[in-house]
């Protein structure tokens, strides 16, 4: 990610929340009393990924990617029923 990647995602979030998350001054860049908030109280959820990640089979266990269109598989099988009940001329 670039650095005006990384400021344009920072904004966003910082919209999302509608308060900043960093005090910014010339020299340095510092957590808002809020940011140190949301990063104490995600911290253990944070951390506890890995761990928790381990309790799962390798990747490929499963797939997300979606089923075969329920529908092209219903028009195809409804088609094959209509011809055997009307004729392949049909």
């Amino acid at each position: 990610m670039t650095p005006a990647g990384v400021t344009q995602s920072i904004k966003k979030q910082e919209r999302q929340i509608g308060a900043p998350l960093f005090e910014r001054s010339a020299r340095t860049v510092r957590l808002t009393p809020l940011a140190r908030q949301l990063r104490d109280d995600l911290r253990p959820n944070h951390t506890g990924l890995p761990r928790e990640a381990g309790r799962f089979p390798a990747p490929g266990w499963c797939s997300l990617t979606p089923a075969p269109d329920t529908r092209q598989r219903r028009r195809a099988s409804g088609s094959a029923e209509h011809r055997a009940r009307h004729g392949a001329g049909v």
